[in-house]
């Protein structure tokens, strides 16, 4: 999704999709070989953004659960990699605080429900008043996140499951979980242990 970054605050212009398979985590002991794996990607954002966006193009890179199983030691060799690569090839700008990091499960979960809603124009500043947002089941490679906006009158008791949120000029609380070891790939995993025991 290409947002004008330029101006006050973004506005969505049109959205360009590209994805690298397999992600960071599969270069395990290359931390080199893992930056490099996002070339196309950049690549790809260099001939999209206007050349004179580049110096106010911010671009982070925010891993997620694949990256969380590797280990502290592998996983921050990959993320000093990936961030020297964005600073030293590429003209856009790193962001600052949390540029290039390791998502907690629930920021992975909520940037999905984020971006599916405002897509889908129930979370915007202009969206209609009693619009309600839809419920995101994000299936990852290393986890599963479920969020969702309860119903208005419906509280949520605290706990880690809630999640405040500031967009849009609103204040939401979100139910959100995160089920580490649960995404596609994982499962997958699991099974064919469970095959190959039996």
């Amino acid at each position: 999704m290409l947002l004008s970054p330029c101006g006050p605050s973004p506005a969505y212009e049109y959205e360009v999709f590209k994805m690298t398979n397999p992600g960071l985590s599969s270069s395990k002991g290359d931390a080199v070989g893992a930056a490099s794996s996002l070339d196309a990607l950049l690549d790809e954002a260099v001939k999209v953004v206007p050349d004179s966006l580049w110096s106010c193009t911010p671009v982070a890179v925010k891993a997620t659960a694949g990256l969380r199983l590797l280990g502290a030691q592998q996983s921050l060799a990959i993320l000093e990699a990936v961030r020297d690569r964005l600073e030293f090839r590429y003209p856009f700008k790193v962001v600052e605080k949390d540029g290039v990091v390791i998502m907690d499960g629930k920021d992975e979960g909520v940037c999905a429900w984020i971006t599916a809603n405002y897509l889908l124009n129930t979370i915007r500043s202009d969206s209609p008043p009693d619009t309600h947002s839809y419920a995101v089941l994000d299936l990852g490679g290393g986890s599963t996140q479920i969020v969702f906006e309860p119903v208005p009158g419906a509280p949520l008791q605290e706990g880690e499951h809630k999640y405040d949120l500031d967009f849009g000029g609103k204040k939401r609380v979100l139910y959100q979980h995160s089920y580490l070891g649960y995404g596609l790939l994982r499962a997958r995993a699991s099974v064919h242990r469970l095959v190959d025991f039996m």
